[in-house]
């Protein structure tokens, strides 16, 4: 449960990261 929590902050984090750096070609690479 802990690592799930951790897990879930750090994709939060990651995700305003990459919006803020707008990194579309990423994201793209994430979703495959």
């Amino acid at each position: 449960m802990c690592g799930f929590a951790l897990d879930r902050q750090l994709n939060a984090s990651l995700n305003i990261f990459l919006k803020m750096c707008e990194f579309p070609h990423i994201r793209g690479i994430s979703r495959m």
